[in-house]
């Protein structure tokens, strides 16, 4: 989280948000603050998921978009992690922060089981993980437009492309290269079963599974239209942390990708041609992922593990590095 934000984030705005959601900010556990403060917190015996967005990274438009295509996808059965209004009645509560920005609080469902760990990441998982994602790819084809206010942005309008405003000087080379990558990719066709408002990190670690190895999706956060073919490569980026330290990588992909499309196909039907794009749509999360990286740290201060990473993500993309040297299209 940017330092300006935690700074804006006072201990009386905190008793604000859990106020609002009949409990004491003694109660809210944090378990995650990379882009938004998230907490779990008692209610009526029960364990509920808070959410606290700054308006530096959403609208409470852009939060309704989501909401709105959540709440679509989960009355038509994909097993997401739903919204609950507040006691209040109101999907978003909102509390302004001394500077005139503000802070918007929702809550969610705690979704059941935990994070998978790579030993139960079976063929079994993955197929019903594909599965999923498979149906939601289905079910957005048909998600009607919800209008000028809260739709959802296209992918080259995504804040973490804007390169020019977070890399620094020295990153020229990646500031060229990501700009003829848009280029090239936003010549790939366009069209309702190939293209559309999507998940774009249905990870690991946004998926909880339960011991029976039922699947949850939540964090819908990041949603916005792009290829259904990127949605699965995403994951296919999170994926190398799966493989064992001393894995194969490449096999590792193999193993994954012919798991995962098989349930995938199960739910939704994607021409194998669209395999051959993976690579393109790695590259691109490998860039958003490094501006990422220079928005969220503090770059003239970054530690030894940091400047590794760094270094590493630089390197790779300057030098067009593959995340995996597989031929997808064998697959």
């Amino acid at each position: 989280m940017e330092k300006e934000v935690v700074e804006l984030f006072t201990d009386d705005i905190k008793d604000e948000v859990a106020s609002r959601f009949v409990t004491k900010k003694e109660e809210l556990k944090l378990l995650g603050d990379a882009e938004n403060f998230v907490y779990s917190y008692p209610y009526d015996g029960a364990e509920r998921i808070l959410r606290v967005t700054h308006s530096s990274h959403r609208t409470v438009n852009q939060i309704k978009g989501e909401i709105d295509w959540l709440n679509y996808l989960a009355d038509r059965g994909v097993p997401a992690a739903r919204e609950y209004d507040s006691p209040q009645g109101d999907l978003i509560e909102v509390i302004q922060a001394r500077d005139g920005s503000f802070f918007m609080a929702v809550s969610f469902q705690m979704a059941p089981g935990r994070r998978p760990q790579p030993s139960e990441c079976t063929p079994e998982l993955i197929c019903k993980w594909g599965r999923i994602v498979g149906l939601m790819h289905r079910l957005t084809k048909d998600y009607p437009d919800p209008g000028d206010d809260i739709r959802r942005e296209h992918w080259h309008e995504f804040d973490y492309l804007n390169v020019e405003k977070y890399l620094q000087e020295s990153d020229a080379v990646i500031v060229e290269k990501t700009g003829k990558l848009v280029e090239h990719i936003k010549k790939l066709p366009v069209g309702k079963d190939t293209y559309g408002l999507l998940h774009t990190d249905v990870h690991q670690h946004n998926i909880f599974a339960d011991d029976a190895g039922n699947i949850t999706v939540f964090d819908f956060d990041d949603i916005h239209h792009i290829w259904f073919a990127a949605d699965i490569a995403i994951i296919l980026f999170y994926s190398r942390w799966l493989c064992e330290p001393t894995g194969d990588m490449a096999e590792y992909a193999k193993f994954w990708l012919t798991n995962f499309w098989e349930g995938y196909r199960r739910e939704n039907l994607l021409d194998d041609w669209w395999k051959s794009t993976y690579h393109d749509f790695l590259k691109l999360r490998e860039i958003q992922t490094y501006v990422w990286l220079n928005k969220k740290w503090d770059m003239d201060n970054l530690d030894e593990r940091q400047q590794a990473a760094i270094e590493r993500f630089r390197h790779n993309i300057e030098n067009d590095v593959p995340l995996v040297d597989v031929d997808f299209t064998s697959i």
